[in-house]
């Protein structure tokens, strides 16, 4: 399924997905094109405060990279996190086409504050071929509407890591994301037929 907002498909009763992994939705962006992204919105007065509030916060993820020493540093959602909301749900780009140069820019941006809400946002620290810095700021959202009315289908629990996040952090982990929140998650293991060789390290409940 492709990536929806969240009021989109709400006459269904239920939704059953298959390979629920390709509805996760993925931004990665630089501070550069958060600047970008807030250059727009400051050129065409659509929600300039907010970008500039998403400029900010992106810097300030960029000096706590720096100054941990660390390869990752998870993006924590604001204490006030009204511009975020206000980019990720009330931003529609089509009203604003004819002056979008860069469409996918501001697209990402938006998933970005989507999955910032989600607290499914890090920064990494990468550097270019000169040993320039220049941090990349990830972000993923899972992209499927009501999903309080979802069932997925998965063939290996290695999907459920995208959908809702590891099940228990470990030191490498626990820097990169923000802890999951199985609020609305219920697992149940269907009875079927035996699994084929492929499978067969899934031997036990807990594997």
């Amino acid at each position: 399924m492709s990536y929806n907002p969240a009021d989109l498909l709400a006459d269904r009763d239920l939704f059953i997905v298959d390979e629920a992994l390709y509805a996760t939705g993925e931004a990665t962006l630089k501070l550069s094109d958060v600047a970008k992204a807030r250059e727009w919105a400051e050129a065409n007065n659509v929600m300039a405060g907010e970008f500039v509030q998403l400029y900010d916060y992106a810097n300030s993820l960029d000096r706590k990279l720096r100054k941990s020493g660390k390869k990752h540093v998870a993006g924590e959602k604001p204490e006030s996190s009204d511009w975020v909301v206000e980019i990720a749900t009330n931003l529609t780009l089509s009203n604003h086409s004819q002056s979008i140069s860069d469409h996918s820019l501001l697209s990402a941006t938006i998933r970005f504050c989507e999955a910032l809400l989600a607290g499914m946002v890090f920064v990494s620290k990468t550097t270019t071929h000169d040993d320039t810095f220049n941090p990349t700021f990830s972000a993923a959202v899972f992209g499927i509407p009501n999903i309080e009315k979802t069932v997925v289908l998965s063939a290996t629990g290695g999907l459920l890591y995208s959908i809702a996040g590891p099940f228990k952090q470990d030191s490498v982990s626990r820097d990169y994301w923000s802890p999951a929140n199985y609020t609305n998650l219920t697992l149940t293991q269907l009875i079927g037929p035996a699994l084929p060789s492929t499978y067969s390290h899934w031997n036990n409940d807990t594997t």
